[in-house]
């Protein structure tokens, strides 16, 4: 062990502590304990360790850094990221001139590390990023980081405060400077960096047009990131198509109409803007584009939506909500054969529902709310729709019964049908909603973009789900995995609840107010265990409030249920409480878990 030049050790279920005894390995060059749940300290052992080429103690829980590092004469590479380090930046780090690659990324770092950052001058890749880092950055804590080529930096508190006439010392490939205080200028500096890959300065306060030169100095960037600012004006007036592979340009001030792309964009996101007009120049341009990922969601868009889509092949997701489209769903959209989430809540669509979808079968989430759709429901939603998770129709004029087929889409986990004008009564199958009778349920991500040249993956955040309780909008965001509800408020369904409902464990989200049920809450209620909101208000139920609402131990709110044969208030002795009202109250009722 003790010529012993490689120790690898990372991806195990390792605790506690690093042993001293490593330090008896006095020849290792490469040391990796990552991806272990390893605490405590980096121990003093380390300094018998002296020629340690790299060291990587990334994914853990080490909670502090030694001061020591100077004796690692040797070392290259040094990953301290994704761990739960506190306080300042180790000013021994400055005496490493060998160090090429630092990474401390994802900590709780604090103060400002430039003054030692400056000492590196054989730095390749630099990753800083998500820490409580703050400060201002100056020309000259930057001047000597001659061989940098990546920069990673968002998620912390810096200003940076250079010169008009700055010219970086460094030529960068990669650039992330997201939740600095850039602006309000557009930087002139970041011209000098045009051989940027992946170009990333989110929430920066820049609040100028994007200017002139940009886009033909950064013709070859893979990824572009400039959303969250107050950047204005068009971008019609580019000189040539945008060429981007990834252009994230959501949350800013961009009017007039969409911009002009190539062939090679297939991400896109300018939610969130000013945009308007219509969306034909953009859409029907004879070219066969490769995007998959298509948001424009917030804007000023209007007109029919373009009957254009065939050339658009590999689009896996559209988000056209909040804009002002009229008419139906042109019948080219049933050529998306890849796509899986389509949301166009809150325009004027008017018709019946899009029949077109028919043939749209791999459709994961549907979102057509707020929106002027008439007639029935189709039965063949339940029959095309089996990978459906999602499906709001809600706000809108439906009519008729919700067709019993629907109950054949088992991965469904959220139902949204509420504000209609559905009539009859709730189909008993909603227990073969299988997906709402699992209690533990992945959280991963549903949707993410991870560009070619970083292995992390950019997390778009673009997929949400908006659910009415209490008369609020609760937003939840990238949790498919975790929301399960049913809406079938403000209709005119009749009878009663079916029993067959409280099958459904798995339900966090329960609303069937302001309809005309009647009969009893079934008393199996009280197998709904993963249930935190039930609104059964403003219908015409009766009878007892069953016992069994007391096994509701994770419920934290309800709503007043109007119960016909007791119209006095009621305090119920149950932890888990729900309240009668007076039928002619108009307060709303909350109650919380004791």
């Amino acid at each position: 062990m003790i010529s012993l030049d490689t120790l690898d050790l990372s991806n195990n279920q390792f605790e506690g502590s690093i042993p001293t005894s490593l330090g008896n390995v006095t020849s290792l060059a490469t040391l990796d304990l990552s991806n272990n749940q390893l605490e405590g300290s980096i121990p003093t052992f380390s300094r018998n360790v002296t020629s340690l080429i790299e060291l990587d103690l990334s994914y853990n829980k080490l909670s502090s850094l030694t001061d020591q590092f100077g004796v690692y004469e040797s070392i290259s590479i040094l990953d301290f990221s994704n761990n739960k380090i506190g306080g300042e930046f180790p000013k021994s780090l400055g005496k490493l001139s060998s160090l090429t690659h630092l990474s401390v990324s994802k900590n709780q770092l604090s103060r400002n590390p430039f003054e030692t950052l400056r000492l590196l001058y054989g730095l390749i890749i630099l990753d800083i990023g998500d820490n409580n880092f703050e400060g201002v950055v100056m020309e000259d804590h930057l001047s000597n980081l001659t061989r940098l080529k990546e920069f990673y930096a968002s998620g912390n508190n810096f200003t940076l405060k250079v010169g008009p006439k700055w010219n970086p010392t460094f030529k960068l490939t990669y650039l992330d400077m997201s939740s600095w205080k850039l602006g309000p200028n557009f930087p002139s500096w970041i011209h000098s960096q045009n051989i940027l890959n992946y170009l990333a300065m989110s929430n920066t306060g820049i609040s100028d047009s994007i200017p002139s030169w940009f886009w033909k100095t950064f013709s070859k960037t893979s990824f572009l990131n400039l959303s969250h600012n107050y950047i204005h004006g068009n971008l019609e007036a580019t000189t040539s198509p945008i060429s981007m592979y990834a252009i994230d340009l959501s949350a800013n001030n961009l009017c007039g109409p969409l911009p002009s792309l190539s062939n090679d964009v297939d991400f896109l996101d300018l939610s969130s803007n000013a945009f308007s007009k219509s969306m034909e120049n953009f859409l029907c341009n004879n070219n066969v584009h490769g995007m998959w990922f298509l948001n424009l969601a917030y804007n000023n868009l209007s007109g029919e939506i373009p009957d254009c889509w065939i050339s658009w092949p590999s689009l896996t997701y559209i988000n056209l909500q909040s804009n002002n489209f009229v008419g139906n769903l042109p019948p080219s959209m049933a050529s998306l054969e890849a796509m899986q989430f389509l949301q166009i809540r809150n325009n004027s669509l008017s018709g019946t529902f899009p029949t077109g979808l028919m043939k749209n079968e791999n459709l994961i989430l549907l979102d057509l709310r707020e929106n002027k759709l008439l007639g029935t429901i189709p039965k063949w939603v339940g029959k095309k729709f089996l990978n459906m998770r999602i499906l709001c129709l809600s706000s809108n004029n439906f009519s008729g019964h919700i067709p019993n087929e629907i109950c054949d889409m088992s991965l469904l986990q959220v139902l949204d049908l509420s504000q209609n004008n559905l009539s009859g009564s709730i189909p008993t199958c909603f227990s073969n909603f299988g997906a709402m009778t699992l209690i533990n349920r992945s959280t991963d991500s549903i949707i993410e973009y991870s560009p070619q040249v970083r292995s992390e993956s950019y997390d778009v955040g673009a997929l949400s789900v908006s659910l009415l309780l209490k008369r609020r909008i609760d937003e939840y965001k990238n949790i498919l995995g975790l929301v399960t509800s049913i809406d079938l408020s403000n209709n005119q369904l009749v009878g009663e609840i079916p029993i067959e409902i409280t099958n459904l464990n798995g339900l966090i989200f329960l609303n069937l107010s302001h309809n005309q049920l009647i009969g009893h809450i079934p008393r199996s209620i009280g197998n709904m265990g993963s249930l935190l909101s039930i609104d059964f208000s403003r219908n015409q139920l009766s009878g007892e409030i069953p016992s069994t609402i007391s096994n509701l131990s994770f419920l934290i709110m309800n709503e007043a249920t109007k119960m016909r044969n007791d119209m006095r208030p009621h305090r119920s002795p149950y932890p888990t409480a729900i309240a009668v009202a007076q039928p002619t109250s108009t307060r709303r009722h909350t109650y919380y878990r004791i």
